[in-house]
């Protein structure tokens, strides 16, 4: 927004923004469906089903669309299904993954003069991932209140990009422990029945991909660290996010945060039990895969410690 003739950055705009447009999909929804309706009560000449919403499952277009034909296969709700764990395409996605982390890693030093490059690359692929999954869902009639960005993928996507706009300390500890460790569980053992290369199998790795990737550009390029009470403050953070997120599930039958039960295919969280034991198990889980995430900063603050005394006593 501007004030005083200044360009200022308002915290609200994405969101704004993303409940706006969301909206103007359903009204245009809406308007498409009155018309529709208002030509089959006056038994007027229809328009042109292509003309009206061609991605409307009543329409050539939109047909050929949901069943993958000509050039909309890619985008099909029906077609390229059959996703096996660690076939070929799902350990060359995982393997593509960790070398571009590695030469994050070892090329650190000549890709710091690309930095603004690396940041703004990563900024736009999480933003366009999470706008082109919303998108995806609505116009082809997948949508539903439990497709809201609520998971805590979404919510370490929307944290990274808040972070690129305004440095947050507080905000990356959170980053760190949430959108690292979880989101590589996310692409190791997906929640996926596409194939490579279906739009839904390439915008989800690429999502989580995006994600930790976001967290190491802040750790390498940023300067970021994370000191070993971060662990604790981030539990309490997503126990207090997850009291209204459990009443919501409640509320609309959703599962966000898993909240509700265990994913629908075989993950671990299928071997945590059911109730009380449960919610137990998913607080252990999480202070375990936290603790084993805190790790290699662990090392990596240990080691640059070890430099300075080493500089000190030279």
């Amino acid at each position: 927004m501007i004030w005083n003739g200044t360009l200022v950055f308002d915290a609200r705009g994405p969101f704004l923004f993303f409940i706006e447009w969301h909206l103007s999909l359903s009204v245009l929804a809406k308007k498409v469906d009155a018309v529709l309706n208002f030509q089959k009560q006056e038994n007027r000449p229809r328009v042109p089903d292509m003309f009206l919403n061609p991605y409307s499952s009543n329409t050539f277009i939109g047909n050929r669309f949901l069943r993958g034909e000509g050039g909309f296969i890619l985008f099909s709700v029906t077609g390229m299904q059959g996703f096996v764990l660690f076939s070929p395409s799902h350990l060359f996605t995982l393997g593509l993954f960790f070398a571009v982390c590695l030469a994050l890693v070892l090329f650190r030093e000549r890709l710091m003069p690309y930095k603004n490059i690396l940041k703004w690359s990563i900024f736009w692929t999480l933003v366009v991932c999470e706008v082109s999954a919303q998108s995806w869902l609505i116009l082809t009639g997948q949508w539903e209140i439990g497709d809201l960005p609520l998971h805590l993928c979404s919510m370490s996507s929307f944290l990274a990009i808040y972070i690129f706009l305004k440095k947050s300390v507080k905000g990356f500890y959170v980053l760190y422990f949430i959108g690292t460790l979880p989101a590589i569980l996310a692409m190791v053992t997906p929640e996926m029945s596409y194939v490579f290369p279906h739009f839904h199998y390439i915008e989800y790795f690429l999502h989580h991909s995006a994600i930790p990737i976001a967290a190491l550009y802040f750790i390498l390029f940023e300067g970021y660290r994370v000191p070993r009470k971060a662990i604790l403050f981030t539990f309490l953070v997503v126990n207090l996010a997850a009291v209204p997120i459990f009443f919501f599930n409640l509320l609309f039958d959703t599962n966000y945060f898993y909240l509700a039960s265990p994913t629908e295919s075989k993950t671990i969280l299928s071997f945590f039990g059911s109730g009380i034991l449960y919610y137990l198990n998913l607080e252990a889980a999480a202070l375990i895969v936290f603790s084993i995430t805190y790790a290699p900063m662990w090392q990596l603050i240990k080691m640059e410690n070890r430099r300075k005394l080493k500089a000190i006593y030279k």
